[in-house]
């Protein structure tokens, strides 16, 4: 059984939205692991993390021990925060807008900071985002979908050649 161009495309869209709102998981994910690495005292971290909890690990190490704690309570509410917008993305746009903002602000710690590659990274995740949000508008104008979702093996290429 064929699928029909709007069942393709409608497919695909849905694909970028899921994949763009993953990135709110893949950066609180890899946020959480910057801070455990901070607390356990190694000095390498993942670029795609948020900058505040990098700042609030810095700040509490120089607190000391107590401030650490409190740090690392921060460190989980700015991560659940964007584990929260990505399971809001998939059923939203307006969590796109949210997140968009949030991690755009969080970009300005690296311009303070002079990190031009955290500055650079933020602003890719920032462009996969705004192409789900933007492929979610596409796919509310396609209308409610009344097919079942298309396995990605069901699908066959353009008559280009190009899938």
């Amino acid at each position: 059984m064929a699928a029909t161009e709007q069942e393709v495309e409608r497919y695909r869209l849905a694909q970028r939205v899921k994949s763009s709102a993953n990135w709110f998981y893949w950066i609180a994910g890899l946020s959480v692991v910057n801070s455990i690495v901070v607390h356990t005292g190694s000095a390498w971290s993942f670029i795609a993390g948020l900058g505040i909890t990098q700042l609030i690990d810095a700040i509490g190490a120089k607190m000391g021990p107590a401030a650490n704690g409190i740090a690392v309570v921060f460190d989980l509410l700015a991560a659940g925060l964007f584990v929260l917008l990505g399971y809001m993305a998939h059923r939203h746009r307006a969590a796109f807008i949210v997140g968009t903002v949030l991690y755009a602000f969080d970009g300005l710690i690296f311009i303070a900071a002079g990190e031009v590659i955290g500055l650079l990274f933020h602003a890719f995740v920032i462009y996969c985002i705004v192409l789900g949000y933007v492929a979610s508008g596409k796919l509310l104008k396609l209308g409610p979908s009344l097919a079942q979702p298309i396995p990605a093996n069901a699908i066959a290429p353009d008559s280009t050649g190009s899938s």
